[in-house]
């Protein structure tokens, strides 16, 4: 067993068990976590790692993983942020002007090319 000291979180929101406003412990809410669905609990380090720079502990923070991961994947939709979108923002082209593709032509080509023959001298 560690010895660090029990992380205390207060709790907010409507709650059959939490009381609005009471701190608790990590391993206080998911122990209930696990009494109430023994098969999709959540663990002291997952529950530790969503309230990690939280004030507060909410009633979503204590869903199943898989509840808790399609939330947050229909709250990034709903921001725009999506898979389809990092894709469209990285396949796109980078060179936006003519200008921009014949400078790009331009710099990518050698100035000269060296001659074999070529010997230094001082």
């Amino acid at each position: 067993m560690s010895n660090k000291p029990s992380k205390f979180t207060p709790f907010k929101g409507d709650h059959p068990y939490f009381k609005d406003g009471v701190a608790y412990c990590h391993m206080d809410y998911s122990k209930w976590t696990f009494d109430n669905d023994p098969m999709n609990g959540v663990i002291k380090s997952t529950i530790s790692g969503r309230l990690k720079g939280k004030k507060y502990c909410e009633p979503h923070h204590l869903l199943p993983v898989v509840d808790f991961a399609q939330q947050s994947e229909a709250a990034k939709k709903m921001r725009g942020y999506c898979r389809e979108a990092r894709l469209r923002v990285l396949n796109a082209p980078r060179l936006e002007t003519k200008a921009e593709e014949l400078s790009m032509k331009w710099l990518s080509t050698k100035l000269t090319t060296i001659d074999p023959n070529y010997k230094f001298s001082r």
